[in-house]
């Protein structure tokens, strides 16, 4: 079973500290004529509006510091004394410029990294930073529209504070990293930072608004199981990255799905007992040894299920799995959805259809139903020692859970 299973509510904290050491006057006039900056990152801005404007200098865009502080995940800190410019990431790394000054540094998990770049300077006596360099090592993408002459800014990240701690997945090189509420870092694990590219671009960060951790868990044998969820501009839209962090980073994994949420929605999960991760992807479960990362065995749900009436071009999902017996989400023949948990054998491939046995049969037809239809939906909760605990969750004016279990050997 898993050790730890943080499913806090969606909190993300935007840091934005503003350097009133400086002059005060607005920069948004001045510079209204010049590089309008977007952004899609969730963070108050409304999408399609510019959320500032940057200047040409010396042939690279800069920003004002101010602007930047508001649009990032970071805190900004200014010492007067020193003319220093320190930013400190979600993820505790922290970047340091000096106005004045073409050198600049990152420190990240005890390692210091010096970098040449264009000085920050004031511009009527406002801190102004190089737009990409800055942006970049603050985890952020910067894409150039040489048409319209505007810059977009994407986060090229996900973070999210679960318990008092700040996880942040850094999808240019693939780490997951723990920040506690004392500073202390701890990188968890590192997927292959090709694998986070795709998903990214497979799910077109253009309508992601931003992305989040929403899990994170850990198995018995110290390896990482992580759930990262998209804000998207369209609602009826779910957009999903799911890593194995594995302590051998080479056997680490990355899965990653979009759904419409119509009828038709999947919903994937990853279950680890004492000895195994179960691993689903698109069409079938990987068994995981959870200690080196190698790959026991497949199953395909195609097999697993040949014995079931599905709908056609139905999508089935995994919801747990212990070497004897797996549980699928299916979409029967005649169903409208696939939320109709199954359990098969997986020796025999002999399927009982949970709702049948747990279900009074006049409760049935109400499966699949929205809630304002007055539906219902059978849950997966947990299983142990041979039974299968399962809630009832129904809506008939009031939403309700009611737990079922059922031994099933």
């Amino acid at each position: 079973m898993l050790k730890k299973e943080r499913k806090n509510r969606l909190s993300v904290i935007l840091a934005m500290a503003l350097l009133l050491c400086l002059a005060a006057q607005p920069v948004w006039a001045a510079d209204r004529g010049d590089y309008p900056i977007f952004t899609e990152y969730a963070n108050g801005w409304s999408v399609g509006d510019p959320v500032a404007y940057g200047r040409n200098v010396d042939g690279q865009i800069f920003v004002p510091l101010r602007v930047l502080a508001e649009l990032v995940m970071a805190d900004v800190d200014w010492q007067a004394g020193t003319r220093t410019i320190t930013v400190t990431r979600c993820d505790g790394a922290v970047l340091q410029m000096g106005i004045g000054k073409s050198d600049a540094q990152i420190t990240r998990l005890g390692q210091t990294e010096k970098m040449a770049i264009s000085a920050p300077r004031l511009i009527k006596g406002v801190t102004y930073v190089p737009l990409r360099f800055t942006a970049e090592n603050l985890m952020y993408q910067v894409i150039w529209d040489n048409a319209a002459k505007s810059v977009t800014v994407l986060g090229y990240f996900a973070c999210r504070e679960i318990d008092g701690n700040t996880y942040t997945l850094d999808f240019a090189t693939g780490e997951m990293t723990e920040r506690t509420a004392d500073g202390k870092v701890t990188l968890l694990g590192q997927a292959e930072a090709a694998d986070i590219a795709q998903a990214y671009q497979a799910m077109d960060g253009r309508i992601c608004m931003g992305w989040y951790v929403r899990d994170v868990r850990q198995t018995d044998a110290g390896n990482y199981i992580v759930l990262v969820d998209a804000w998207v501009r369209d609602s009826n839209l779910t957009r999903n990255i799911q890593l194995l962090l594995h302590n051998n980073a080479q056997n680490s994994r990355c899965f990653y799905w979009m759904e419409w949420l119509n009828l038709n929605t999947v919903e994937y999960n990853v279950y680890a007992d004492d000895h195994n991760v179960w691993w689903p992807e698109a069409d079938r479960v990987l068994q995981i040894d959870d200690t080196d990362g190698e790959v026991l065995a497949e199953y395909l749900y195609a097999d697993m299920l040949s014995g079931v009436a599905l709908q056609q071009d139905s999508k089935n999902s995994f919801l747990f799995a212990d070497g004897e017996y797996m549980l699928l989400n299916c979409q029967m023949e005649g169903d409208s959805v696939n939320c109709r948990p199954v359990l098969v054998n997986m020796q025999t491939k002999e399927a009982v259809d949970m709702i049948k046995v747990l279900i009074p049969e006049e409760q049935q037809g109400a499966f699949g139903l929205w809630a304002f239809e007055g539906g219902s939906a059978l849950l997966f909760e947990k299983a142990e020692d041979g039974v299968l605990y399962m809630t009832h969750h129904y809506w008939d004016g009031n939403v309700q859970n009611v737990l079922l279990t059922y031994k099933y050997k």
